[in-house]
């Protein structure tokens, strides 16, 4: 769908092209907590599983018997929900995502931006909602990740939102530009 709003924002009928209302830029705002993981060659391994999903229930107490409710709290200012922690034990421990060629994780809005720019990033408040930032310092949370066995390596540098984050990849400009976006060359660029 996001793709198909692309194609309309700049379709001949579009109030941008109809108007000549320059776009700037573009947001990404979406639902926290889920997220996708990346292979090493910047391939999205499998589809994000939603956070409901009743696999996480399975290592509520595992998790908790590592680090408390009391400690996550402490140190993330989250309260108990569903926060992607459980979902990353789960894929790392369980699922054993790693293994099976997974290097980092992506959230679910971190990802959209990924698929049109290509550039990884973790903005704060969607990392905030893994329950795995640290509330005084902004940062991943190393004595979460340490009590979990969780490889840091997984993210990267907390970002703070409201920046630029990178231009769209010159596939897809050049497919605007030409007035097409077709599902053949957005699937292309995505995978550049």
């Amino acid at each position: 769908e996001l793709k198909e709003g692309l194609k309309k924002v700049f379709s001949k009928e579009s109030i941008v092209t109809s108007e000549n209302i320059e776009v700037l830029g573009l947001g990404v705002d979406t639902w926290g907590v889920d997220y996708g993981w990346i292979d090493e060659r910047g391939e999205l391994l499998s589809l994000p599983i939603c956070y409901r999903d009743a696999r996480t229930e399975e290592v509520f107490e595992e998790v908790h018997d590592k680090v408390s409710l009391e400690e996550i709290f402490n140190e993330t200012g989250v309260q108990f929900y569903f926060n992607s922690i459980y979902q990353i034990f789960y894929d790392i421990h369980k699922r054993k995502v790693l293994e099976k060629g997974a290097k980092q994780l992506q959230f679910m809005p971190n990802l959209f931006a990924y698929f049109l720019t290509g550039k990884k990033s973790w903005e704060y408040t969607i990392s905030s909602t893994s329950g795995m930032v640290n509330i005084d310092n902004k940062k991943w949370s190393k004595k979460i990740f340490e009590k979990l066995d969780i490889p840091e390596s997984i993210v990267g540098d907390i970002e703070h939102g409201g920046q630029v984050l990178a231009s769209l990849k010159e596939t897809i400009i050049s497919a605007i530009e030409r007035g097409t976006l077709t599902p053949q060359e957005v699937s292309i660029a995505i995978r550049q």
